[in-house]
């Protein structure tokens, strides 16, 4: 990896808020297969956060029946997200109740594309030599 991207990342550390954590992650993770896995976990993490049912009604953004995999809310709901994002579940449905549920959900998902992406393209890079 080069020098310039590395001080990027570097710069992005020390300017944090929301829009940097995002540029943040997506330039990490083209570092390496590790920093990749490490960027796709922090994504699933952010995600799942977001899809939390909310104890207060008005809040509510999704609509989510779940398969059950563990008997542990918390380790049932990340089981259920990370088989969402492979496309491994059966009857695991995120159904957005509004605008804001769908966005969410729809940036949700573009970030976790737009990671691996940036991953794929980067390799290529490099494969090619133009880099």
């Amino acid at each position: 990896m080069t020098e310039i991207r590395k001080n990027e990342i570097l710069h992005l550390k020390g300017n944090l808020n929301i829009k940097n954590w995002f540029l943040l992650i997506v330039k990490y993770s083209s570092l390496n297969l590790i920093a990749l896995i490490i960027s796709l976990l922090m994504v699933i993490i952010i995600e799942g956060l977001f899809l939390l049912p909310s104890w207060i009604d008005g809040l509510t953004l999704f609509k989510i029946q779940y398969d059950n995999y563990s008997s542990v809310f918390i380790i049932n709901h990340y089981l259920n997200i990370l088989g969402s994002l492979i496309d491994v579940t059966n009857n695991f449905k995120i159904i957005p109740l509004n605008e804001l549920g769908f966005t969410t959900l729809f940036l949700g998902k573009l970030f976790f594309i737009l990671v691996i992406l940036n991953f794929i393209v980067r390799e290529i890079r490099k494969w090619l030599e133009i880099e």
